[in-house]
């Protein structure tokens, strides 16, 4: 008879006569027709590619966005990423942001292509109680996760509050975000 099977359903499924991407990977997918197997190996990749502005770091391992200034707007920072994809800004309930007029640690950046949608959370340096802005309640938060290593911080908090992106939360991240505050002034 005639079939198709594929080895990896991880990578690819077949319903109804179609294939269907469903991650990025490599697999074997072997057509039997007429008593003759041929067989294929396939790469599904994402489109979903994104670059950002230099200034801006992507992790795809923990599928965050750092470094984003406070007080970015919505409209700057959807000019600094540049993708094949559809962009949509939303909040961490998943609504889409139109009115608001800059970003938060905590909102969701997500890409959207035929095949399938990727998130990233974004962090706003500095924004560790996701209120959009950085000042003297953040710098609270940071001294307390210093003090109190079993804090409940959320992760994506705990990577705002590291000011000077070396992974380690210090009283110089507290002492930075002051610094910050004291230079709006």
């Amino acid at each position: 008879g005639n079939n198709i099977q594929v080895e990896d359903h991880t990578i690819l499924d077949y319903k109804n006569g179609y294939l269907y991407a469903k991650s990025e990977g490599t697999t074997t997918v072997t057509l039997n027709y007429d008593g003759k197997a041929v067989v294929y190996n396939v790469t599904v990749v994402s489109d979903n590619a994104i670059a950002l502005n230099d200034d801006l770091t992507i992790d795809n391992q923990n599928m965050t966005i750092r470094k984003i200034p406070v007080s970015t707007s919505i409209t700057e920072f959807k000019n600094s990423v540049r993708t094949n994809s559809n962009i949509t800004i939303t909040d961490e309930d998943n609504n889409e942001i139109l009115d608001r007029d800059y970003l938060k640690t905590g909102d969701l950046l997500k890409l959207t292509n035929g095949i399938s949608t990727i998130t990233y959370t974004l962090l706003v340096t500095g924004d560790v109680d996701a209120n959009g802005v950085s000042d003297i309640q953040d710098a609270r938060e940071t001294a307390k996760f210093i003090i109190d290593k079993e804090s409940n911080i959320n992760e994506k908090y705990f990577l705002a509050s590291d000011i000077n992106n070396d992974d380690v939360i210090k009283m110089n991240d507290v002492i930075q975000i002051i610094n910050k505050i004291r230079e709006k002034r």
